[in-house]
């Protein structure tokens, strides 16, 4: 984890998480909502949920404020 390290990098350092974080497919939703809330890259598949729970096309750039 770098010093300043995004939230997902934050959630996928096994170090400190893997006890809450052990299945990712269980946590994509969540992982699809925290990439749109803080405005980093969504993957096709993050979009497509977000797209599917929003109604929106796109997050905002820069996320959510």
């Amino acid at each position: 984890m770098t010093p300043r390290a995004t939230i997902l990098e934050a959630m996928d350092h096994h170090a400190i998480w893997r006890r809450w974080f052990r299945d990712p497919a269980d946590w994509a939703p969540w992982r699809a909502f925290l990439a749109a809330l803080f405005g980093l890259p969504l993957s096709t598949g993050d979009l497509a949920v977000f797209q599917q729970c929003t109604g929106r096309a796109a997050p905002p750039l820069g996320g959510f404020q």
